[in-house]
Formats: C-alpha cells, structure tokens, sequence
C-alpha cells in the first residue's frame, strides 16, 4: 500500500472529511519502451493538449503535442479503487506518538521531556504502513491544466469560502478570486516562493478520494 503526503493544514481537512481532492504533477509517462516523468510534458505545457475531451477515469488517457504530434500515454500514480494510508510525523515508543495529536507550542518540549534533550519526531516521509491509522480511497481521477480549476473543485481543495470572499488554511489573508487563493494555497503547501507551478499552467493529475475504514488489520 502506497502512502500519501498532505501538510498538516490539509491533513487535518482530510481526516475531517473537508478536503476532497488533491492535485499532483508527479507521475508516471509511458512513451512506447521510454519512461518519462509528468514534469518533462511541463518543461513546455502549452505544447500538448487533449486529443478530445475525455470523461472521468479514461481507459486510454494521453496527450499529443500540438507541433509535432507526438502522442504520451498517462498512467497516474494512483488508480480507481486504490488505498492510500496518510503519512504523518510520530514518535514510536511503547505506543505511537503522533505530532499532530499534541499542542503546536509545546510539541517539542512535551517529547524533549519524554526522551530527553535533542528528541525529534520521525519525518512523516519514513511513516511505515504499521503505524498509520487514517486512510483514503482513491474514487476518480483526471488530468488537467492547473488553472482549468473551478471554485467548487478549489473548495475541495481545502478552501472556504465565506460570502463572496475566500480562504485558505495555511494563510489567513482574504482573497476576493477563488483562484489566487487556490495559487498561495499551492505555494504554501509546497512551501516554496515560486509560482512557475501555477504561472506556466502545469498538467496536472485531479485525484477525487474518500475516507476509508479498513476491514482488517494491516500489518
């Protein structure tokens, strides 16, 4: 089972149910025998385009290139159906300790007194299968340009709205366009200052998921 990362901002609005949808640029690129990256359509984005329009989770996804017409078949990282376990940063003693369960302004001296001076959670990147304990199922997916977002899919993205102006989880600033406060929500969940990402229009992969409850133990 692959495991899947979100700040803890959206994290939060995963496990509430609140966020829906999440959109990714890395994936895999099947070019006949070649493999390719997402990112290397987004070297120059406005150079491919959808055959046609293509409904939710096509079976035979791809772009062509609008000079050369070139063709790429997709394939998403995560399919219809699949699992995903959401990986957070814990502490492993007798039982699981997770950071996002204590107070933000206490959470390093709480684990500094348990296990002394210098004590660090483990990056959420190395969270194995056995200690997670939220999950999402993938329901559909897509691919698009980021910007074709539209303001019910941005308030999936985590957004609010209130009234004719909006907001975002990681920034309390008020926005009046849906999609400006989407951009510095993008920014800010990938902590970066720079705007390429939504500045030159990347193809992106739209993944619709819902919570979900395992059946049995997973070891």
């Amino acid at each position: 089972m692959q495991g899947i990362l979100f700040v803890e901002e959206l994290y939060r609005l995963t496990c509430q149910g609140v966020k829906t949808e999440t959109r990714r640029t890395g994936a895999f690129i099947k070019k006949n025998k070649d493999g390719k990256m997402l990112d290397c359509v987004n070297l120059h984005p406005n150079d491919w385009e959808k055959p046609f329009n293509l409904p939710w989770v096509p079976h035979f996804p791809y772009l062509i290139n609008k000079n050369s017409g070139e063709t790429i078949s997709i394939k998403p990282r995560y399919q219809k159906g699949e699992v995903l376990y959401l990986k957070e940063p814990y502490r492993l003693d007798r039982y699981y300790i997770y950071k996002y369960d204590l107070p933000c302004d206490y959470r390093e001296e709480m684990l500094e007194k348990r296990f002394g001076s210098g004590a660090k959670f483990t990056n959420k990147l190395f969270m194995p299968l056995r200690a997670a304990r939220v999950f999402i199922r993938i329901t559909e997916w897509n691919f698009e340009r980021l910007q074709d977002i539209t303001e019910g899919a941005c308030i999936k993205e985590g957004i609010r709205k209130q009234q004719t102006h909006f907001t975002n989880p990681c920034n309390p600033v008020i926005f009046s366009d849906v999609k400006e406060c989407y951009k510095d929500l993008l920014m800010k969940a990938n902590k970066t200052k720079n705007s390429r990402i939504w500045d030159e229009n990347y193809w992106v992969f739209v993944y619709k998921y819902e919570l979900f409850t395992p059946q049995e133990k997973l070891l």
